[in-house]
């Protein structure tokens, strides 16, 4: 992987890290475009934003590995 584009995932991922309650739920929105579940906890708030970001970088979960 291009280490501009690790650095970037980096930063984004260690970003989300610092948001209060509201923007999780916000960026949440924004990616998976629905709410968040009630009574997520901030952590797996997190941790979706942080799996949807990789996601974008990576690419997803492979057919094979779905099924």
């Amino acid at each position: 992987m291009d280490e501009s584009l690790h650095t970037n995932l980096e930063a984004k991922l260690i970003a989300i890290g610092n948001l209060g309650l509201p923007d999780l739920r916000t960026e949440w929105r924004r990616l998976y475009r629905k709410p968040p579940p009630h009574r997520l906890s901030r952590d797996l708030l997190i941790r979706g934003i942080a799996y949807k970001i990789q996601e974008a970088v990576h690419g997803g979960v492979s057919k094979p590995a779905l099924r």
